[in-house]
């Protein structure tokens, strides 16, 4: 199984109240870490929790062009003792 970590830049909502236009309205960047679900040139799937049977929650996919960058780690599970 791997899980990996993802530096990307997101779109950002400025409140629900007036604004004003001196603000420095700009996309913020933000970090997300979970287990890898699917990686291709379109993006990157994570998943906050998975299971053996493939069965997987709270899923989110990055698309590739918001991501600044990313790190893929391989865990090998312990055996029971």
């Amino acid at each position: 199984m791997k899980i990996v970590i993802v530096h990307w830049t997101d779109a950002t909502i400025h409140g629900n109240e007036v604004c004003n236009q001196k603000d420095d309205f700009k996309p913020e960047s933000g970090i997300s870490c979970g287990w890898l679900i699917k990686k291709d040139k379109k993006g990157i799937t994570l998943a906050l929790d998975t299971f053996g049977d493939g069965d997987c929650r709270l899923v989110e996919t990055i698309y590739m062009k918001q991501i600044n960058a990313y790190l893929i780690l391989e865990v090998i599970p312990k055996e029971k003792t």
